[in-house]
C-alpha cells in the first residue's frame, strides 16, 4: 500500500486496516462511504465489513444466550425468536430509511445469523423423507441462485430480499442435517 497509494488513500487504507483490526470496520465504512458509492478497487479492505458483523455477533451471542439460559430457561429459544422478529422488523425498517445502516451495522443484520443460531440449538423442522430433504435442499439452491441471477444495483438490500438467500441457506443447511443431499454433495 506504501508504494502503490497517494497519500491520501494511504491515510484511508491505514484507517481501515485499524478498523479491521478492532472489528469495527462495518462502522468505518458506514460513516465514509456507500457500498456502492466507490470503486471496490479503492478500497481493499471493504470486504472487511461482513466479518467484522460476525465478530460483533459472536462477542455479543454468547452473552446474550447465558443471560437468556438464566433468566428465561424455558423459553430462551422462544426470545431468540422474538429477537430475530425484532432485527428484521429493523431490517426492514433500515432499508427504507437509512440503507447503509441496514447494510453494514449489526442489529439490522442480526435476524440473518440467528438463523444459523436457532438451527445449531435445535429449532429445525426435522425433514424424515429422503425425496422432502432432496426438494428442500433443491428449493434452498434456487432460492439462492435466483438470488444472485435477479438481485441488481436497484434492489432494495438487505430488506425483504434478504430472506431469498437466508431461507435458501436454512432449507439446505436443515435438509443436511444427519444426512447428506444431492445439493449438499454438490455445493461441497
Amino acid at each position: 500500500a506504501y508504494a502503490i497509494l497517494l497519500p491520501g488513500e494511504l491515510t484511508q487504507y491505514g484507517q481501515s486496516v485499524l478498523a479491521s483490526a478492532l472489528f469495527s470496520s462495518n462502522v468505518y465504512f458506514w460513516l465514509k462511504s456507500g457500498y456502492f458509492d466507490a470503486p471496490a478497487e479503492s478500497q481493499p479492505l471493504l470486504h472487511t465489513w461482513s466479518l467484522a458483523v460476525e465478530e460483533q455477533f459472536y462477542v455479543v451471542y454468547p452473552l446474550l444466550l447465558i443471560g437468556l439460559i438464566r433468566l428465561l430457561p424455558k423459553s430462551f429459544r422462544g426470545a431468540l425468536i422474538l429477537l430475530l422478529l425484532v432485527s428484521f422488523t429493523l431490517n426492514l425498517h433500515l432499508t427504507w430509511r437509512f440503507p447503509d445502516a441496514a447494510f453494514y451495522l449489526a442489529p439490522g443484520r442480526m435476524w440473518e445469523l440467528l438463523l444459523g443460531a436457532l438451527l445449531a440449538l435445535g429449532c429445525n423442522v426435522s425433514v424424515r423423507t429422503r425425496w422432502l430433504r432432496e426438494l428442500s435442499s433443491l428449493t434452498g439452491l434456487v432460492l439462492i441462485a435466483w438470488s444472485v441471477c435477479l438481485f441488481d444495483k436497484n434492489t432494495q438490500f438487505p430488506g425483504a430480499a434478504a430472506v431469498l438467500p437466508c431461507m435458501g441457506t436454512v432449507l439446505i443447511i436443515n435438509a443436511g442435517i444427519g444426512s447428506t443431499t444431492i445439493t449438499n454433495r454438490f455445493l461441497s
